[in-house]
């Protein structure tokens, strides 16, 4: 009598996890002993059953009615063939059965957990959040010129013309002031707009300043300037931004008398005032920060972004930095605003998937267009907004 095959071996069989030359000796076993044959197509009929399939639907059917139906006949395609279903196969659809319920009641979707690098978890809107983004638009807007700005150009002084462009200047480039109050009929201001302002050594340290000239007769009444000129004009001075003095020019106004006073005041002013940037790390900046600001304003938040940070490298101590700062803090808020709108908004899994996808688009470039993007994926994946994790701890 041939010895029966082990079920275990048979199962290795179906399951692929036989060598090939045990595969070649098992099935000739199988095709020359029909009760192992007919084994054998039995349980491969009940491995074909319980087979693992995810995309089961829930099904109402129970055991009972499992077990009814095996015990009835059943009419098969083949004309006169009546079939009855193993019990061992019944068990078998049983299984098949109860497994699909109770997966279809415990394989839910489950929301994805995104770390954060940068962005916080969503919050309910406040005044901060939503007023952040106006700090650079209400921030002053820097001089027109000062992109291409140079003190001095083609052997000549660029004379600002009132007192408050060459306070913005001043402001914007973190460069003292040097102030020259004249008037028009003056001989000593002749002297110097004709000889001692041209000469070169001394545009080289009146290149150090912002310069403004001022006639005298269209100073204000309660003007300042007015109450330094007790002796008259020329007045010329290095001053600070709040119109303090650095160093006042004294004396005869010829050539020989003013270079050596334009170098002290230049001197004192580096003394005073240690961190100026260069006049081609001003020029550098206000040309990022314009660019930047149009980015801001065509919703390119992240060319915003890398072109404040920009302005902020080239002239760090400037106040044209203290203003692309604000546009960072702008676009910081306005990447907050649109994960807390995805976060709270009512509109349907695909639709925050989209304006988060969108989103991420914009800030392309700044760190928060990877954060948009993990959050975008997740709820495109899973259909669910994500349990975020920040430095600050768990939503």
């Amino acid at each position: 009598m041939t010895e029966p095959i082990p079920l275990d071996r048979l199962r290795d069989l179906l399951d692929g996890r036989l060598a090939p030359a045990e595969v070649d000796a098992l099935r000739a076993e199988i095709a020359a002993d029909a009760s192992i044959r007919a084994d054998f197509d039995a349980l491969r009929e009940v491995h074909e059953l319980t087979r693992f399939e995810p995309t089961l639907a829930a099904s109402s059917l129970t055991a009972s009615d499992v077990l009814r139906a095996a015990a009835a006949p059943t009419h098969s395609a083949a004309p006169g063939r009546v079939l009855r279903l193993n019990p061992w196969m019944a068990a078998a659809a049983v299984l098949v059965a109860v497994a699909a319920g109770v997966s279809a009641s415990l394989v839910r979707p489950v929301p994805r957990e995104v770390a954060l690098a940068v962005l916080s978890a969503p919050r309910v809107a406040t005044t901060a959040a939503t007023t952040a983004g106006a700090d650079a638009a209400s921030a002053p807007a820097l001089p027109a010129e000062l992109a291409d700005y140079a003190p001095v150009r083609d052997g000549a002084p660029q004379w600002a013309a009132t007192w408050d462009e060459g306070v913005a200047i001043s402001l914007a480039s973190a460069r003292p002031i040097f102030a020259y109050v004249y008037f028009a009929d003056c001989p000593y201001c002749h002297e110097l707009d004709g000889k001692t302002f041209a000469d070169a050594g001394v545009q080289a340290d009146l290149a150090e300043f912002v310069p403004v000239r001022l006639d005298v007769t269209k100073l204000a009444a309660g003007d300042p300037l007015l109450e330094r000129l007790p002796k008259g004009w020329p007045y010329l001075a290095a001053l600070r931004v709040d119109g303090s003095e650095i160093f006042q020019l004294a004396g005869r106004w010829e050539l020989a008398d003013v270079a050596p006073q334009m170098h002290r005041a230049v001197e004192e002013s580096r003394r005073l005032v240690p961190e100026q940037p260069t006049w081609d790390g001003v020029r550098a900046a206000a040309r990022s920060v314009i660019a930047a600001e149009s980015a801001l304003a065509a919703d390119r938040s992240g060319d915003a972004w890398t072109g404040a940070l920009s302005a902020e490298r080239a002239a760090p101590t400037s106040g044209i930095a203290s203003r692309a700062a604000l546009i960072r803090r702008d676009v910081r808020a306005r990447a907050q605003r649109a994960l807390d709108d995805a976060a709270a908004g009512s509109a349907s899994a695909p639709e925050r998937a989209a304006a988060l996808e969108k989103a991420a688009r914009d800030f392309a470039g700044s760190p928060f267009g990877d954060d948009l993007a993990a959050v975008a994926r997740a709820v495109r994946e899973t259909g669910l907004f994500p349990v975020l994790s920040t430095p600050g701890g768990k939503r």
